[in-house]
């Protein structure tokens, strides 16, 4: 069984990586109740080297009846020779099978784990148009001009009406917002998340097309708690006075810092007016 740290999660802690699957979860991070973050789902792709057959990939939220929103990076193959794929993941081929699921707890452990997945057909895959494969290489000097933010599209009629819509807010965010981080990572003698966790944050600041938070809160005496590989594409949420509100997408982490793709009116890329085409 491999150690919490990894060395590839140690050199996305210290380059500021974007995150893919494969590690745990929200790092440090409290186990969500059932329904808690309703928004938030697995995204999980075949794989014949699993007990199951499916990985975890990456997280993601349901935003319109037949579309799911996650980071852009999701869908592109990483290299580890400094050139990054220029074609789409092989599990995102339009008519290839996925999964996805809504439970917190998504393995073996919860006796109803396999009644909140549902088997699903990828009919196209939306990148943000000022999203570069380019990006996946960029070091933590430069994660601010690019918008790695996608849309999967399903071929099925519709999503499950037991997977709520994401209340996807255009509101920026700032130190008044009630923020916290959530995903489902990967354990890694297994291959799938046992559980979605969540952390409180605090906005640092707006760069471009990111949001920069500080690491979020964990529990006493502990370190910080962040996102980590696995929790990409997972909504940032605030909570408002009409209940939790996606803010943001989890994109990349860094030294004591994290990344989120901003969606606001303000953002770079027209990227609100992007979003509401799939709000349907």
């Amino acid at each position: 069984m491999k150690t919490l740290f990894s060395l590839l999660t140690v050199a996305s802690l210290a380059t500021g990586a974007l995150l893919s699957s494969k590690a745990h979860a929200i790092f440090l991070g409290e186990i969500a109740a059932e329904n808690q973050f309703p928004a938030s789902i697995a995204i999980m792709i075949p794989d014949a080297e699993e007990s199951e057959g499916l990985s975890h990939h990456c997280t993601g939220a349901r935003i319109g009846t037949r579309f799911i929103m996650t980071a852009a990076h999701c869908f592109y193959k990483p290299s580890f020779d400094g050139v990054a794929a220029a074609t789409l993941h092989p599990a995102f081929i339009p008519g290839k099978k996925f999964v996805i699921s809504s439970g917190v707890q998504l393995w073996k452990r919860s006796p109803d784990y396999k009644s909140k997945r549902f088997n699903l057909t990828v009919k196209k895959i939306y990148i943000h148009p000022s999203y570069k494969v380019e990006y996946l290489n960029e070091s933590l000097s430069s994660p601010f001009n690019f918008t790695d933010l996608a849309i999967l599209e399903v071929a099925e009629t519709k999503l499950s009406d037991s997977i709520p819509l994401a209340k996807v807010d255009f509101t920026e965010v700032s130190k008044k917002d009630k923020l916290t981080i959530a995903g489902f990572g990967v354990v890694w003698e297994k291959g799938m998340p046992e559980f979605l966790k969540f952390a409180p944050t605090k906005f640092q600041n707006l760069a471009g097309g990111m949001i920069v938070l500080e690491a979020g809160v964990a529990m006493a005496g502990m370190a910080p708690a962040s996102i980590m590989t696995g929790d990409s594409g997972g909504p940032l949420y605030s909570m408002k006075a009409d209940g939790l509100n996606v803010v943001g997408i989890n994109s990349r982490l860094g030294f004591r810092t994290q990344f989120m793709t901003r969606i606001d009116k303000s953002a770079p890329g027209n990227v609100s007016e992007w979003l509401k085409q799939f709000l349907k």
